[in-house]
């Protein structure tokens, strides 16, 4: 996006245009106060800028409306309009905004319409350049909102004004504005390519993602675990069918032998005239063993529940002996009175080290002491994993003993049950009855357990895998080396082009500093920011360095950044001390002083070089006094107002 016309309109309908090539460095030299510096102000308004500084003298009274034709990379165009100010006011948010292919020109007076605000302007536009919907996430802790990053934050890149192309506090437009600073720090790892556009809708994504993956490893948890439950059931269909003398084994050893045991079951005929009483027997046997059974289980399970708690009670009680022993063996080590074995000597006094004149047996018992207590502390330290394995062992069996006492009272209930129904049912119909128990209860269950828990297991492992994926794309470590590759690319270009200039402190390297958004050099002595490097030229320099450094990265990435910089008065920067009477003969002549007239040249065959070098990619519009009579420069002239003005001096009269 590159800009073809800057345009102002009066009341009576006349259209003053002023056009610019694209690809390439266009100067717009000329006297003082012809309205060269009004230019930027006017492109920043077209861009949706409501509070932009356009001028409020006499001069700019004849002004209606201002507006910007605008080309992008297709070669389609864009007209963006800005209605004036109304009386009293000092910004609008009123805007037109009109598209078109490459024949689109600017509107006639009475074709202009305020058909949009700003803010839909820069959507249309930044959408056109790339931008569209992009929202970046806060840094992480941080409390603030995602926020969205349009044309606003990109116009940054676009402006060096009059008071911001020689300033040594503020390096990028607006900067000293309320919240621009963290505003640009924020975006300019976006702007550099380091996190994509959609970076806050991805971190959207993985907050979705891992909510679901917690419902999907929540909802299988829950599927294991009811099936769990249902294994109990199916292990006391089995003790129910051996209680009703239809199986021959009241257990077994897994679940699918369980399955097959009451497939059994039901697969085999049964004869009533032949297997009443035969069942009959068996069933008040195999009852009268599971009820033996239950005592039997239920003492096994309070004798484990009792060794559990013994097991507990021992880990709290050596926790607390082992750290009361510990504390004695450090308070022993602490104060260095205790020697070490090998060298403990009864006629050696442990605190001056001096022969006692008589010996004195405390050293000794202490060292023996101390001694003992290590003992201790290494046989509990030895003790601890073996009681840990202990406890879960005897945890173990507690829970596969409560399943097979559930199993057994299940089965038991249910022949009770069956047997009490008007006083008694007949064996070979309880028989049957406990048959079409395992037929309805194993049909659901081993259905139901299987898929339920395939498709759940399946769910769980794609959120996962999707909270994976979206986690390694939003590594910030990823966007680190990102940002950190970026900054040294532009680093080593600002660099090159510093040196160009032959700027001081450029000879070690020269980069951009984020966090404080400054230029740093670095020195023999240690690193120098902008505001340390003493003269207006240098500062101007790294301005002109970061700025061409930031366009080339945003060219060559195609990154979403209009491909268009104005600078207003750079030379500026080299007449800080002339008198009024040199800088007056520059106005009129363009011409600079001698002594400055190199560092001048320098400074504009960079500028010429570097459009060129990026043609047509890249366009560079500055407004200046200067006029160098080169001809490569007056190739780049494109508007000289030495006898004219932005605004027709009929206008004003009129």
């Amino acid at each position: 996006m590159q800009l073809i016309s800057v345009a102002v309109y009066n009341l009576d309908g006349r259209l003053r245009p002023v056009d610019f090539r694209t690809g390439r460095l266009n100067i717009v030299t000329g006297a003082s106060r012809t309205g060269k510096s009004a230019l930027l102000d006017i492109v920043d308004f077209c861009l949706g800028r409501d509070e932009a500084p356009i001028p409020q003298t006499k001069v700019f009274h004849a002004v209606t409306w201002y507006g910007c034709l605008w080309q992008f990379d297709d070669g389609s165009r864009a007209f963006t309009g800005r209605p004036m100010f109304k009386p009293g006011k000092s910004s609008t948010s009123r805007a037109m905004l009109q598209l078109g292919g490459q024949d689109l020109a600017l509107p006639k007076y009475e074709e202009l319409v305020e058909n949009t605000d700003s803010v839909t302007l820069r959507d249309q536009l930044g959408a056109r350049i790339g931008l569209g919907d992009s929202r970046l996430s806060p840094p992480e802790g941080s409390t603030r909102s995602p926020y969205k990053v349009g044309l606003g934050q990109a116009a940054i890149f676009l402006f060096q004004a009059q008071s911001e192309i020689a300033n040594k506090s503020l390096l990028f437009h607006r900067q000293g504005e309320d919240g621009m600073a963290a505003s640009i720090r924020d975006s300019l790892p976006f702007f550099l390519g380091a996190v994509s556009g959609d970076h806050a809708e991805r971190h959207d994504q993985l907050r979705r993602a891992k909510r679901d993956l917690r419902r999907a490893e929540v909802a299988l948890d829950a599927a294991v675990a009811e099936a769990a439950g249902h294994d109990t059931q199916i292990q006391a269909l089995v003790a129910e069918a051996y209680a009703s003398g239809l199986a021959d084994v009241d257990r077994a050893p897994t679940t699918e032998i369980a399955l097959e045991i009451l497939e059994r079951v039901l697969a085999r005929s049964v004869d009533p005239a032949t297997d009443d009483l035969s069942i009959d027997t068996r069933s008040q046997d195999r009852v009268a063993e599971l009820r033996l059974e239950k005592h039997q289980v239920t003492t096994e399970l309070g004798y484990l529940l009792d060794q559990r708690d013994a097991l507990l009670e021992v880990s709290s009680t050596e926790s607390g002996y082992d750290a009361a022993i510990a504390k004695q063996a450090q308070r022993l080590r602490s104060i260095d009175l205790v020697p070490a074995p090998e060298t403990a000597d009864s006629g050696i006094c442990p605190v001056c080290s001096q022969r006692l004149h008589d010996e004195d047996p405390t050293a000794a018992q202490m060292t023996a002491r101390l001694n003992r207590l290590s003992q201790e502390l290494e046989a509990l330290a030895l003790a601890q994993p073996g009681r840990q394995k202990a406890l879960t062992a005897v945890t173990e069996q507690i829970h596969s003993t409560r399943e097979r006492l559930v199993s057994v009272e299940t089965a038991i209930d249910a022949y009770d049950s069956a047997s009490s129904e008007e006083g008694a049912i007949l064996d070979h119909n309880r028989a049957q009855f406990v048959r079409g128990r395992i037929d309805a209860t194993i049909g659901r269950l081993a259905r139901r357990n299987e898929i339920d828990i395939s498709r759940l297991t399946t769910a769980a492992e794609s959120a996962r895998r999707r909270v994976e994926s979206l986690e390694r794309e939003l590594d910030d470590d990823v966007a680190r080396e990102r940002l950190t590759s970026a900054l040294i690319t532009l680093g080593r270009e600002m660099t090159d082009i510093a040196q160009a200039l032959e700027l001081e402190n450029s000879e070690l390297g020269v980069r951009l500093d984020i966090a404080k958004l400054t230029v740093v050099t670095d020195t023999a002595t240690g690193p120098v920011p902008l505001s340390g490097l003493g003269s207006g030229a240098n500062w101007l320099g790294y301005h002109l360095a970061t700025h061409l450094a930031l366009h080339k990265l945003f060219a060559q990435s195609s990154l979403p950044v209009p491909r268009v910089l104005m600078l207003d008065q750079p030379t500026q920067a080299f007449y800080e001390s002339r008198s009024l009477e040199s800088l007056e003969r520059l106005s009129d002549s363009g011409m600079p002083e001698q002594d400055d007239h190199v560092a001048v040249t320098r400074m504009f065959e960079l500028l010429d070089r570097f459009a060129k070098a990026l043609a047509p990619h890249f366009q560079i519009i500055v407004s200046d006094h200067a006029h160098l009579a080169e001809d490569w420069f007056e190739e780049a002239v494109q508007h000289n107002w030495r006898g004219e003005a932005l605004i027709p001096k009929d206008w004003i009269s009129d």
